[in-house]
């Protein structure tokens, strides 16, 4: 059993404890119904992580509309929603089925295994938890069908799963009511021990949070790490924000952009972890992720800067048209906060340079 089909199998049995009666197994994963949106937790392949572990792709996807057409109102209503104040799922929209789904994905191999399994059966947990409560307005505001749904042969599930139930608030508001559980001392270690070099080009931190700067075409993306930031839902945690600026696009055209990247890095593979979604603000396409409280794990930071990464370069590449290379951390601020070029960090690695 390879590490998809084990994260697939402990989702099943452990975290989510699926009653075979309201499950039907596919080819690569499950089907269930914890309540009337069907949710699908499938291994859609094969690749290699960044560290050189053979890794699968692991999807959660759970059902939310029917039927729908995303004109550019649609778009924008998706983005002024959950899109802007995302958990650990997107909206995917495919637009060849006219469906909606929450979505959210990650490649599992031996090395992230024990701990990524948490991050995923909650991601699970609370995408059942949304479906249930946006649906139906969506479906009266976009004009679509809310994509209820029963079993094949046990019918409709009137009666909702004990996770459909109780997590949110039982475990994650209770915890979430409590002060940030990631300390300041953590943000300063990652800092220390990961930001003074490439890939990033500049890192500060002060109280709980951090940011960081990597290269974005001949600019400079952002990403913070807020210890202080509450979801409006889900209360106290750590939220995640990463920034891309776009411009001379309209609001409408900036929506349509942030869903046609949540089809790409939720819906098939995750440039960086594939928890959250990405938005359009200002002039800034935004990827968010929000851990709640119950989630903290001392050692995650360095794992959540690496994921950040890695979707910095992948959005250097896809929006501003420029790969990284060793020229790309020539790239300094000075105190107003401009563009200036400088000699090239210490500690470019091997890695870095034979680009």
């Amino acid at each position: 059993m390879n590490s998809g089909e084990e994260l697939v199998a402990w989702l099943y049995r452990s975290t989510l404890q699926v009653d075979d009666k309201w499950a039907v197994q596919t080819e690569h994963g499950f089907t269930w119904w914890a309540h009337r949106h069907a949710q699908t937790v499938d291994v859609l392949g094969e690749e290699n992580s960044p560290e050189g572990y053979a890794a699968w792709t692991v999807s959660v996807r759970t059902e939310v509309l029917n039927a729908l057409t995303v004109d550019d109102q649609a778009a924008t209503t998706l983005n002024h929603g959950l899109m802007a104040n995302p958990s650990l799922a997107g909206f995917v929209f495919d637009d060849e089925a006219h469906t909606l789904s929450l979505c959210s994905v990650v490649a599992v191999h031996v090395g992230n295994l024990n701990w990524i399994r948490s991050l995923v059966g909650m991601a699970a947990a609370l995408q059942l938890y949304e479906s249930a409560q946006v649906a139906s307005k969506l479906a009266t505001d976009l004009g679509a069908e809310n994509a209820v749904s029963g079993h094949p042969s046990s019918g409709v599930r009137w009666i909702p799963d004990n996770i459909q139930l109780f997590v949110v608030p039982s475990v994650v508001a209770p915890s979430g009511a409590e002060p940030c559980q990631w300390p300041s001392e953590e943000f300063s270690e990652v800092i220390r021990q990961c930001m003074g070099q490439p890939p990033a080009l500049l890192a500060t931190d002060g109280g709980q949070g951090l940011t960081v700067e990597f290269p974005y075409g001949v600019q400079s993306s952002l990403c913070e790490m807020k210890g202080d930031d509450p979801h409006p839902i889900y209360g106290n945690g750590l939220s995640v924000v990463q920034s891309f600026p776009v411009d001379h696009l309209s609001e409408a055209e900036g929506a349509r952009l942030a869903l046609s990247l949540n089809k790409v890095d939720l819906g098939r593979q995750a440039s960086g972890y594939g928890f959250g979604s990405y938005s359009f603000t200002g002039s800034l396409i935004q990827f968010r992720t929000f851990l709640p409280n119950v989630l903290y794990r001392s050692g995650l930071l360095p794992s959540l800067y690496s994921a950040a990464a890695q979707r910095a370069r992948a959005m250097s590449v896809l929006l501003a048209g420029k790969d990284w290379t060793s020229d790309s951390f020539n790239i300094r601020h000075s105190g107003a906060g401009r563009l200036v070029f400088g000699p090239p960090p210490t500690g470019l690695g091997e890695e870095t340079q034979h680009e």
